[in-house]
């Protein structure tokens, strides 16, 4: 009786045991000439036209993931401008609808990062990569949530970077970890060829191309 008890708790053990928590990510890119389409904007912001002013919110969804830009509410709006999204206020909004977001990353254009800018009043973690002579810097939050609102007070970014699991085979976890048709981003957020030298982004993991 105990053998089978045994055999039946081992049984059991091996089948949530090949659960496992299959990673996927989604990159909304912001630093191309082009990421104001994205929102259905009409272009780019500059001196001279206001096209890319975020003047209600606007959203990009990928997959099961939504981005939500909410308009500023200062006297200079949200906008697309010079390869970034540029915050001034409001909030930056991050959903999913089945999976559980469980890390974002705001990807800085230069230094501009307000440290005021939080999640539910908690700074979010520095962290920093260099390619050559560039030093990039980005902006982490790690939770469990399906919906992640970022008040700004003012924020350039090149990209945003949505981690979500969900409990899946471990079959599922192997094709996503090979997926090499990925795309593949720099650490300026800027999809690049598979030929580009140095530190690369695909699949949600940084490595370096020789």
């Amino acid at each position: 009786m105990n053998r089978i008890l045994r055999f039946v708790f081992v049984a059991a053990f091996t089948a949530v045991s090949s659960l496992s928590f299959a990673q996927k990510t989604v990159t909304f890119e912001l630093s191309s000439a082009e990421s104001y389409k994205q929102f259905g904007l009409a272009g780019q912001s500059s001196q001279t036209s206001n096209d890319g002013d975020f003047t209600e919110d606007k959203s990009v969804t990928s997959g099961d993931v939504k981005l939500t830009v909410s308009t500023s509410g200062v006297k200079t709006a949200n906008r697309m401008w010079k390869g970034s999204l540029r915050m001034y206020g409001g909030t930056l909004t991050v959903e999913s609808a089945n999976d559980n977001i469980v890390k974002i990353v705001y990807a800085v254009s230069f230094n501009n990062w307000d440290e005021s800018n939080n999640v539910n009043n908690q700074e979010l973690k520095m962290t920093s990569e260099k390619d050559g002579k560039n030093v990039y810097k980005f902006y982490n939050w790690t939770g469990v949530s399906k919906k992640v609102v970022l008040n700004v007070k003012k924020a350039f970014l090149r990209s945003v970077t949505i981690t979500t699991v969900s409990a899946t085979g471990i079959k599922n976890v192997q094709t996503i970890e090979v997926n090499e048709k990925a795309p593949i981003y720099n650490l300026a957020g800027q999809r690049v060829s598979k030929d580009y030298k140095g530190v690369v982004i695909q699949n949600g993991k940084k490595f370096v191309r020789k």
